[in-house]
């Protein structure tokens, strides 16, 4: 196994605040400003796509379908000026045109691993957290949940991508990460990492290896440095792999590669080969 390492500028600047999703060599992200961007050579060269509307200031939460990367899932924030609600759009043409489908909602957003007609986003059901289920590709959407009892603050959905029916939901405050068994309609907790998450990948080859990308400066004192935490026994326990700050993590479902979005020297992506192991 080789360690983490410099992969590409671009990269980085691409994927250290939001999310990344591969299907063959097609890469998705999104930079700082929400801008999406677009790669087919396996990040070695990227286009920006059109935005959604004049209406969206910045793209908030991206998703793709793991099963045909032409389907595409966003959260935009409204412009200047304009009422303080988000939408989801919907594009099927790999970003070139949306359409918009669901309003008041508000990020994350996340396909099913096993089902990619099945998607799911959290917002405001009645005047409660709830979730909110599209089973066909985002066309429309039914509010199927009251999300209890896990507490506001959700920041990360993820899908198990060898167990159907099985998600994930990365709780900020308090810190935790929630499972449903039941396509989201009830939850509980799963662990309590114990320090802040901004994203976790589930292994495609074995459902209790876990990986949580964090912020080094959770875990309290410069020697002990997070970055990208993993379990290797459903939660139970966590060992740190990588020592450098992680905004997110994902698998290739390929190959089982990890690759790690941070702030490495001046803002580089870090790759792993598969287990992550140092």
């Amino acid at each position: 196994y080789r360690r983490f390492q410099k992969f590409m500028i671009v990269v980085l600047l691409l994927l250290h605040t939001s999310a990344a999703s591969f299907a063959a060599t097609v890469i998705y992200a999104q930079n700082v400003k929400g801008l999406i961007y677009k790669s087919t050579d396996s990040a070695k060269t990227w286009q920006q796509l059109p935005p959604m509307t004049s209406a969206a200031v910045a793209t908030a939460a991206l998703a793709v379908d793991p099963q045909n990367s032409n389907n595409l899932y966003s959260i935009y924030f409204p412009a200047k000026g304009a009422p303080p609600l988000t939408g989801v759009f919907r594009s099927t043409d790999g970003g070139q045109t949306w359409v918009e489908t669901l309003t008041t909602v508000s990020p994350p957003i996340a396909v099913d691993a096993t089902a990619s007609n099945i998607v799911y986003v959290f917002g405001d059901t009645g005047g409660k957290l709830g979730m909110w289920r599209s089973t066909d590709s985002g066309v429309s959407f039914q509010a199927v949940t009251v999300v209890s009892p896990m507490p506001g603050g959700i920041s990360v959905i993820r899908n198990d991508p060898s167990q159907p029916g099985t998600v994930y939901a990365v709780v900020s405050s308090p810190a935790g990460i929630y499972k449903s068994t039941d396509y989201g309609a009830t939850w509980a907790l799963f662990s309590k990492p114990g320090v802040g998450v901004t994203d976790l990948a589930i292994d495609p080859k074995n459902s209790s290896v876990l990986y949580v990308a964090t912020y080094s400066s959770a875990c309290g004192t410069p020697a002990a440095r997070c970055g990208l935490l993993k379990t290797s026994d459903a939660g139970k326990t966590w060992q740190a792999i990588f020592g450098d700050d992680c905004g997110n993590v994902v698998v290739d479902p390929r190959n089982g590669n990890i690759y790690a979005g941070g702030y490495l020297s001046s803002a580089l992506v870090a790759g792993a080969t598969r287990g992550g192991e140092v």
